[in-house]
């Protein structure tokens, strides 16, 4: 898969080669092969039978693990809405000779300076590969005008039961909260620590998230 992000004149902001594994189950596993050209290895696995999303950092030798909320598990196992929530009348198209379903969110968000952006997403699903999302562009606008996009395409595509290599979790890795995981990174560069406001609204977001969600081993 192919994911570039561009900006409000239509430069290219980053690209990101990665790999899709999805299991007869539901569960998907998300390898970041290149961020900008440059290797990347980070991971992300959902396991629908245990229930668990583990982000993968194998510079810093970390494993982040939450529990995936019931909404999270149904969009997994394809069973939360009839025909991938594609509204009547389904558009259809075949996209590397799969049959998929036109599905488009619109919804609002408020920034830090109490102005609203509205996000757009339209995916293409596949009703046969669980609605798979086998294409996808996301804007954002503001005043009705584009002030970034990013898309999602699929370049090859393989029909079967994953290895599980792809799923696994390394051992030897240690668990950390986000801002460990920051923190660790910034040691193995040999940088401080950051103390801007914004990078330290962004820690204590993250690990709120981490802690409301935190899985007991």
């Amino acid at each position: 898969m192919v994911n570039k992000a561009y900006g409000a004149q239509g430069e290219i902001g980053h690209t990101q080669i990665k790999r899709i594994a999805v299991r007869s189950d539901g569960s998907m596993a998300e390898l970041r092969d290149l961020v900008n050209g440059e290797r990347s290895g980070v991971a992300v696995v959902r396991n629908v039978s245990t229930q668990r999303r583990t982000a993968i950092d194998p510079i810093t030798e970390s494993v982040t693990t939450y529990q995936m909320s019931q909404g999270e598990l149904q969009a997994l196992t394809g069973l939360g809405e009839p025909d991938c929530g594609a509204a009547e009348p389904v558009r259809r198209r075949i996209i590397m000779g799969q049959e998929a379903y036109f599905v488009g969110r619109r919804k609002s968000l408020r920034q830090n300076d109490g102005s609203d952006v509205n996000l757009q997403i339209d995916q293409w699903r596949v009703p046969a590969l669980r609605c798979f999302v086998i294409q996808e562009s996301a804007y954002q606008l503001l005043d009705k005008k584009v002030i970034s996009r990013v898309d999602q395409e699929i370049i090859s595509l393989t029909l079967g039961e994953p290895g599980e290599d792809l799923f696994r979790i390394p051992a030897t890795f240690r668990e950390r909260r986000p801002s460990e995981v920051f923190d660790e990174f910034r040691r193995k560069q040999g940088e401080s620590a950051e103390s801007n406001a914004q990078c330290a609204r962004t820690r204590t977001i993250l690990d709120q998230v981490y802690d409301a969600s935190r899985v007991q081993k």
